[in-house]
């Protein structure tokens, strides 16, 4: 009797299934979690280089209200880039601040792109829907990533 017991211990028919079995839930939400984040940077440096492009556009530009428009523009084009063509999430914020005091302690803000010689602080932000269900304990069902950048209009 107890050398049948050892003889079906030393079957492993199976074995490799059930190990399979076993790391393929934790193998996949790592692969998962692991592109969730990619996308997620990419999205964030999609973001910095929309508002990089247009405060380029923006920080030699006269103020004019068609200078909001193109600033805007270039914002978005840039970012279509990185995000699979879809803008319906996206906010952008273009505010401008006549002292650099006055733009670190975010007082006295003005909308647009404004003059010569102010600072101005360009903000987006994207409401990013998560797209692994087994990842939304985790992040949610949906982050917001933010990124903003400073400039200084040139006299003009």
């Amino acid at each position: 009797m107890l050398s049948l017991c050892f003889k079906k211990a030393k079957n492993h028919k199976g074995s490799a299934l059930i190990e399979f079995a076993l790391v393929i839930p934790v193998f996949l939400t790592i692969l998962l979690a692991t592109y969730e984040l990619g996308l997620m940077l990419t999205i964030k440096n999609g973001l910095f280089r929309g508002l990089y492009m247009g405060s380029r556009i923006g920080i030699t530009g006269n103020g004019s209200p068609s200078l909001t428009v193109a600033v805007n523009n270039a914002i978005n084009s840039n970012f279509r880039l990185f995000s699979a063509g879809t803008l319906g999430n996206l906010t952008v914020t273009i505010n401008n601040y006549s002292s650099l005091t006055n733009l670190l302690a975010n007082t006295s803000p003005t909308s647009g792109v404004g003059g010569t010689g102010v600072y101005v602080l360009y903000s987006a932000s994207y409401t990013y829907n998560t797209i692994t269900p087994m990842l939304r304990p985790i992040f949610g069902n949906s982050v917001v990533i933010t990124e903003s950048i400073s400039v200084r209009n040139e006299l003009y």
